[in-house]
Parts: structure tokens; sequence; C-alpha cells
């Protein structure tokens, strides 16, 4: 559930990839993974002063 939770916040660009995973308790890599899983775009805040 928790990491439903930050996809969903991830995918409204509320938090960083860092922060995500973080939240998510699981490392960039393994984050980035879930999100490819799920055929979700990483995006890295570009343009948002990140």
């Amino acid at each position: 559930m928790k990491q439903e939770i930050v996809i969903m916040l991830f995918q409204k660009e509320k938090l960083t990839l860092a922060q995500a995973s973080r939240f998510a308790g699981i490392n960039r890599i393994a984050f980035q993974h879930l999100l490819a899983s799920r055929q979700i775009l990483v995006h890295y805040g570009w343009g948002r002063g990140f």
C-alpha cells in the first residue's frame, strides 16, 4: 500500500526519484525497476529547479 501511494506521488511529480525510493523503502534502481514494470516513465525534475 505504501509503495502505491509513493508511486502516485511520484507520477504527480510531488516527489523526486530519490525521495520516492527512500519513502518506498527501496533503493533507486529497485524503484526504477518497479516503475518500469508498471510502464511508468521516470522523470528527473528537469525544469523544476531540482
